[in-house]
């Protein structure tokens, strides 16, 4: 949870010259909202101080209106979006809620990305025009022959064949509503999915019951989550816990680096997980660095012709032999 108040954020718009903007009754105690009509040709900033979740919205006369949404902003975070609404623009990230700051899922250069689709439609509509794979990606996550990708403005776009739950909540969602930042599909069957939107309200389906128990916890945000088959789960929470239920391999990797991380905090901890089948997995780690074992044909050359030429920086494993891998 946020380390500052409604109040504290009212001292520092007014500060900078904003004036606050009425919200919907909605939003009301969740969600505060400030106007500058002079800085950066006008920009409104939403901040939800049950998340710590920013989203600023700049007016560009030539170019419509620019959105940027950022995960869990320190009050020091805060402190430079208002006086720059601009800052990091080009390159926004998010934190976890430890604090840790997360460049890599924003990248401000897309150079080189690998993938295996087993099922010809599902191909043939992610390598078409629909789906730009631009520097305004956060992540992407894969289901039963299908695909949701999330950008960094809370804006997103999917294949067909998502979880129909999923499906209803999105389609069409009116604007005013507050943007999903963190979408994954799961492979326990094709409705299985989560969901956590800007606001920290959560909607999910057809997870391991152990999650769904976590889940439903109140005040609780989540703050990695990856659904694999079956009973597999990794879930981290905003107080920094974590709860798993992974491939021995996987389960060892962890044990094992947070046992070395209680004696060195210094060692970096998770910052993104991928399950696919029969074991394969990606962690990717707050250094920046991936441990991925996989038995997908093909996977292991494609990855490595990635690392090669510009360096992993996001992986994920879908059903039977999906996969894409960013550099």
């Amino acid at each position: 949870m946020p380390s500052y108040s409604s109040k504290d954020i009212e001292r520092l718009a007014k500060g900078c010259g904003y004036h606050e903007l009425e919200v919907s009754s909605r939003d009301q105690g969740r969600m505060v909202s400030y106007r500058h009509n002079q800085k950066c040709g006008g920009v409104r900033i939403n901040v939800y101080t049950t998340t710590g979740t920013v989203a600023t919205c700049l007016d560009h006369p030539r170019v419509g209106k620019g959105q940027m949404f950022r995960r869990n902003m320190t009050y020091a975070d805060l402190q430079d979006i208002f006086s720059n609404p601009r800052v990091h623009k080009d390159v926004g990230y998010h934190r976890l809620a430890d604090g840790t700051k997360q460049d890599c899922h924003r990248m401000q250069r897309l150079s080189c990305y690998e993938f295996n689709f087993a099922d010809e439609d599902t191909l043939d509509q992610f390598v078409s025009d629909e789906f730009p794979i631009s520097e305004n990606f956060d992540s992407i996550s894969l289901g039963y022959d299908c695909f949701f990708i999330l950008q960094s403005d809370g804006s997103f776009m999917f294949s067909s064949g998502i979880p129909k739950g999923l499906h209803n909540k999105l389609w069409g969602r009116q604007t005013w509503l507050p943007k999903p930042e963190l979408v994954k599909i799961g492979k326990r069957s094709c409705q299985s999915y989560f969901v956590q939107f800007a606001d920290g309200s959560m909607e999910w389906n057809d997870v391991p019951d152990e999650l769904d128990d976590l889940l439903d916890e109140p005040d609780k945000l989540v703050d990695i989550l990856a659904l694999g088959e079956d009973d597999e789960y990794y879930v981290k929470f905003d107080d920094g816990s974590e709860d798993w239920s992974l491939p021995v391999a996987l389960s060892n990797l962890l044990n094992g680096r947070n046992g070395t991380r209680r004696g060195n905090q210094g060692i970096a901890g998770v910052s993104n997980i991928s399950l696919g089948f029969d074991g394969n997995y990606a962690v990717k780690f707050t250094d920046g660095g991936i441990k991925s074992w996989s038995d997908i044909p093909g996977y292991s050359e494609k990855f490595d012709k990635v690392l090669g030429k510009v360096g992993v920086k996001y992986v994920e494993l879908g059903v039977r032999n999906d996969f894409v891998i960013i550099g």
